[in-house]
């Protein structure tokens, strides 16, 4: 029962308990008096209007001493009434408050009576609830802080040890004909572009972090834009040992940033040449068309991943495996930019294994 309306009852009972008391009282005050008088027969009509004024006094008197010990009768007993309505909620809310206090933010309290209360318990859970995620995504934030400067410390260490070691190279005369000098110089500039694309890449996943990358989204044809970037790179990568192949309908418009969405596809595409085992290795792209948008899917002829690594592998210098965590392989960032880009845009990316093997990546992203 709610609170309002054990009030509405307590204010009718205060008035009307005491009313009926005062009635009864009265009455039987009165028939208590004349039945005394009775035994008094002889003095009886002597007195009687003395007699009636005393008992009119006496009845009143009785009244009012019966009036007042019922309405503080009453009154105690309304008001345990409705103070137990409010403190046993009180004693509920307050113990919640020192569970989360203490660190319980999974702790959540179950009120079924439907009251005044309930919407404050309702409250209260779901303020519950957003500290547990405020709580969690710092937690994760700091994981992923402290991840970071490890796989950046990791990741440069290589290169510049290389660097270190041809520029001694050159010092101590190793390299003593002009051919070898410029082998020794042009690894070393190879090294640097290392470095400096992994530069480039942290400083962007770092803005995107903290949201403070500036995107300039536009409405753009994502199936020209696949066509674009295969007919761009199919060569190069037949190259490097990856045959490319798409598969997609000739339009399909999606709101994106031209450039970030460029870079997405292209992380993806470099992280299945970069971690090929095969001759023959392939890439199969295929665009679809779903519900409200479109389905974009890369798969790759390559390691796979395994299951329980799989929710991870778009953490930022997440490595599955030792097929995938050679440092000169990427710096362990491409996959999370993918992730953040394309949730930027109002999608989403999923990952798992292909039926025959190789990694599957699955983006989606809503229709223009």
């Amino acid at each position: 029962m709610s609170i309002k309306k054990r009030l509405l009852i307590s204010n009718i009972l205060m008035i009307a308990l005491p009313s009926v008391a005062a009635l009864v009282i009265s009455f039987g005050a009165n028939e208590l008096f004349w039945y005394i008088c009775r035994g008094y027969e002889m003095v009886y009509y002597r007195f009687f209007r003395f007699d009636y004024r005393m008992a009119v006094r006496f009845t009143s008197y009785v009244t009012v001493v019966g009036v007042i010990i019922s309405v503080l009768v009453v009154n105690h007993y309304l008001s345990k009434y409705v103070i137990k309505a409010i403190q046993k909620p009180l004693g509920i809310l307050s113990d919640g408050v020192k569970r989360v206090g203490e660190g319980q933010l999974s702790y959540r309290i179950a009120y079924e009576t439907q009251d005044e209360f309930k919407k404050v318990f309702d409250d209260f859970n779901e303020m519950a609830g957003r500290l547990e995620a405020s709580v969690n995504a710092i937690e994760r934030q700091e994981k992923n802080r402290k991840e970071l400067i490890i796989g950046i410390s990791h990741d440069i260490k290589s290169p510049l040890t290389s660097i270190k070691a041809y520029v001694e190279g050159l010092l101590d005369g190793v390299a003593s004909t002009p051919q070898a000098q410029k082998k020794y110089l042009t690894i070393i500039k190879e090294k640097a572009e290392d470095i400096d694309r992994m530069v480039n890449t942290l400083f962007l996943f770092s803005k995107m972090d903290a949201g403070e990358y500036v995107d300039h989204p536009e409405r753009i044809n994502i199936a020209g834009e696949l066509r674009s970037i295969f007919e761009a790179v199919h060569d190069e990568y037949m190259d490097k040992g990856l045959k490319i192949s798409l598969e997609s309908p000739k339009e399909g418009y999606v709101v994106a940033d031209p450039e970030l969405l460029h870079r997405v596809f292209m992380n993806i595409i470099d992280n299945s040449e970069k971690y090929k085992d095969k001759s023959d290795a392939a890439l199969s792209i295929k665009m679809s068309r779903c519900d409200s948008g479109f389905e974009i899917s890369f798969l790759d002829n390559g390691p796979g991943v395994p299951e329980a690594a799989l929710p991870k592998l778009f953490d930022v210098f997440y490595r599955a495996d030792a097929s995938r965590s050679d440092p000169k392989k990427g710096s362990g960032v491409g996959l999370a930019i993918v992730k953040k880009a394309i949730e930027r845009m109002g999608g989403s990316v999923r990952a798992a294994n292909g039926a025959l093997g190789g990694l599957l990546i699955t983006l989606y992203l809503p229709e223009a």
